[in-house]
């Protein structure tokens, strides 16, 4: 069995836009010398900020069946990085795996904390309204995302809407980000009858754009998560 070995991220920039020093991660001891571009970590005592999110990656699938997420410090070094892996001996294909914050700490992204206002959701059918909004990928660049969302509650559809760059409400003729998981976060609120509503969003791109429609989904919601952009056979998009 081979060797696991502990790396480490001298600068990692999260999906946030901040910075998380001297992240550390585990990976076969071969595969991080030869391919990831990181050192291998001067001890292993202590990690840095990993405890909040799970880092992006892109997970190699090599032709013996074996598999290596290599995480990739910035998220504008992806399809870079995507590029350089598909020179690994034995590369059969790869996958982009967003970064994830099953919860985002509310000052991180400015607000004082969650809103626990209890919405209620009328009787009968719910509005849906669908169309498209300009989004920035990691992989492809520019390009524009389809976006499906309830009308109610009014003031929770209002903060999910003002987070989509550039939306236009219709019927969108094509998708080309088709493959694509873009990147989203998802707002959790309370509802008046006991349960949850959860509501999610496109921002265009990663940092400010995440920062800022997280910040105005706190003044609507108890807690936001957030998943970068994934895609299966990414490498196939580079």
């Amino acid at each position: 069995m081979p060797n696991i070995a502990v790396g480490e991220i001298p600068v990692y920039t999260t999906d946030l836009g901040t910075a998380v020093n001297n992240l550390r991660f585990k990976m076969r001891e071969d595969m991080l010398i030869a391919h990831s571009g990181f050192p291998v970590a001067a001890n292993n005592v202590c990690s840095a900020g990993g405890g909040l999110f799970t880092p992006r990656a892109i997970k190699v699938d090599l032709t013996d069946g074996s598999s290596i997420r290599f995480p990739v410090a910035n998220p504008a070094n992806i399809a870079t990085a995507m590029a350089a892996f598909r020179t690994i001996p034995g590369f059969a294909c790869a996958h982009l795996e967003g970064e994830r914050w099953r919860f985002i700490p509310p000052a991180l992204v400015g607000a004082a904390g969650g809103n626990n206002t209890e919405y209620n959701i009328p009787d009968g059918p719910t509005t849906i309204i669908t169309g498209s909004a300009d989004y920035t990928s990691d992989l492809i660049g520019p390009t524009n995302v389809r976006f499906k969302m309830e009308a109610e509650p009014a003031a929770i559809y209002v903060a999910v809407f003002s987070c989509l760059e550039n939306p236009v409400i219709g019927t969108a003729p094509c998708s080309p980000t088709a493959g694509i998981q873009p990147r989203k976060l998802t707002v959790d609120a309370r509802n008046d009858n006991g349960g949850t509503i959860s509501r999610l969003t496109k921002p265009q791109t990663f940092g400010g754009d995440v920062v800022d429609c997280a910040q105005t989904l706190y003044g609507v919601g108890l807690c936001v998560r957030y998943r970068g952009e994934s895609a299966r056979n990414a490498h196939l998009l580079v």
